[in-house]
């Protein structure tokens, strides 16, 4: 596990919701088979941005259009059910933001979620 923050100070999200998005794509990249995975950190002016990357196998580009598609999974049958994306994006979008999919230079996935900070601590 690699992580790279650049904030300083505070960072005020959603914690509840930022957590359940983080565990869903920490543990696909898990699930892939991925040796390092990557967490950066990043806030600009009143958007957080959250990206984890991989080097497992990534997503073939005949599948990127039903990643978040609700029960569509790679996983065998029984383990998963296909919700883990599809509910990572509805949270990232209910908070204002958006959860979107990008190659990973070198081979890999990565994900990256932006939404807005909060004034406080809720």
């Amino acid at each position: 596990m690699h992580e790279d923050y650049e904030v300083t100070g505070d960072v005020f999200v959603p914690a509840r919701a930022f957590n359940q998005v983080l565990l869903n794509l920490v543990d696909n990249a898990v699930q892939s088979g991925a040796g390092n995975i990557w967490i950066e950190l990043k806030q600009r002016e009143k958007v957080i941005s959250v990206a984890v990357a991989d080097d497992g196998p990534g997503v073939s580009p005949d599948m990127v259009h039903r990643i978040f598609d609700p029960f569509f999974t790679t996983r065998a049958e029984g383990d998963g059910t296909g919700l883990g994306l599809h509910l990572s994006r509805r949270i990232a979008q209910e908070h204002g933001g958006e959860l979107r999919y990008e190659p990973r230079p070198g081979g890999g996935a990565r994900f990256v979620m932006e939404i807005p900070a909060m004034e406080q601590a809720a």
